[in-house]
């Protein structure tokens, strides 16, 4: 099994944190976010860690890692930057969002489930988003989910009333369903890059993971959820940059850092 880091991204809503850092080198104690994310894959047995950068990405820089530039990174989004690892995608593959901190409990238990191919999804998103921005009704997306199977990702909706949860940024694939991305890849890009791709409102290259796992679940994939109940983070804004800095005193402190 293999982790691929997605660490493109510019982190504009940071302001100056992120004007002249990429943003998985955020401080998190004392360590960074990138740090925490690989330590917690080694001690996890996973040792072939790809990171997709864009934004400062010379600063980037470990021994524990293969890296791997999304030059396009300002005009493109997360599938693009999963696709430029494509030579690595040859095996079982954890990806993660690098921007996200976590209880190491919940990739120990994503690596050891039975399930190959599983989305994470907090249940009760509902308390994180108030803490983070008092509400949670101006920012709800689908998730819904059938015998725990996700049959709708990603969509914008009105009301979080048929809502099962929230997904966080971090999902698991089979090597199979590796390839099955790759290939809708390849006979989507030339058709989609000038044009709306599929029902996503968005240029092929300009598409979140959710739209792939949309497209993935139309075309007969099955995916399963992973229910966790909050014990993650995500860093979006300043405010969230302080209640990283708090979980992370909490819950991660004690892992190995480097």
């Amino acid at each position: 099994m293999k982790a691929i880091i997605l660490a493109a991204g510019r982190g504009t809503r940071l302001g100056q944190l992120t004007d002249k850092k990429p943003k998985c080198l955020l401080k998190i104690g004392e360590t960074n976010i990138l740090n925490i994310q690989i330590n917690q894959f080694i001690e996890n047995n996973i040792k072939q860690i790809f990171v997709v950068s864009g934004h400062c990405s010379d600063q980037i820089q470990s021994s524990k890692i293969t890296k791997i530039n999304n030059d396009e990174y300002a005009s493109t989004n997360m599938v693009y930057s999963l696709i430029k690892a494509r030579k690595y995608l040859d095996d079982d593959i954890i990806i993660s969002y690098g921007d996200i901190i976590y209880d190491q409990r919940i990739l120990r238990g994503l690596i050891l489930d039975s399930n190959k191919d599983l989305i994470v999804s907090d249940k009760n998103w509902k308390d994180y988003w108030i803490e983070r921005y008092n509400s949670y009704e101006f920012d709800i997306e689908s998730f819904r989910t059938t015998d725990g199977k996700i049959i709708e990702i990603g969509q914008k909706c009105n009301s979080a009333d048929n809502i099962d949860g929230r997904y966080i940024g971090l999902m698991k694939f089979s090597k199979a369903t590796v390839q099955k991305i790759l290939q809708i890849w390849d006979r989507d890009f030339k058709e989609y890059s000038n044009k709306f791709w599929k029902t996503t409102k968005k240029y092929i290259q300009e598409s979140f993971m959710t739209d792939m796992v949309q497209v993935l679940i139309n075309e007969g994939v099955v995916l399963k959820v992973y229910e966790i109940n909050n014990q993650w983070c995500e860093i979006d804004t300043q405010k969230d940059y302080q209640i990283a800095q708090k979980f992370y005193s909490k819950n991660i402190k004690n892992c190995h850092e480097q």
